[in-house]
């Protein structure tokens, strides 16, 4: 891995090919996908659990010739799961901080404005009383 050039990115790791997902740490010659997160492509058509890449060349695979616990258990340190009940609360939440963020920086933009506008009027008025 130290020698790949999209390191310093989030790595999406893919174990192909599962038939089922149980078999997929116990299996000998397993191919392990390596992909930055942004290259994975989804869509409706496919099926559950299946995934794409957007551009095949930003991939590293490695084969794993027999089952290796040391990496199978890094892999699994990495694992980030969360409950699916808890999704929808969480995209409320993720959209509730993006309006909040976009309202943030429109009040900026408005104040930012509004000064410009007050600068511009005393520069008038300034004009005019002095001529």
């Amino acid at each position: 891995m130290k020698n790949v050039p999209y390191v310093e990115r989030v790595w999406t790791v893919s174990v192909k090919p599962i038939v089922e997902p149980w078999h997929g740490n116990k299996k000998d010659n397993v191919t392990i996908v390596y992909t930055p997160w942004a290259n994975l492509h989804k869509n409706a058509g496919m099926a559950t659990g299946q995934v794409g890449f957007r551009d095949p060349k930003r991939t590293k695979k490695t084969l794993v010739p027999t089952r290796l616990n040391p990496t199978i258990n890094r892999l699994e340190k990495t694992r980030r799961a969360r409950p699916v009940d808890d999704l929808p609360a969480d995209k409320e939440a993720h959209l509730a901080r993006q309006r909040a963020t976009k309202r943030a920086e429109n009040e900026r933009r408005q104040k930012e404005a509004d000064g410009v506008a007050r600068e511009r009027r005393e520069e008038k008025e300034r004009r005019e009383r002095g001529v």
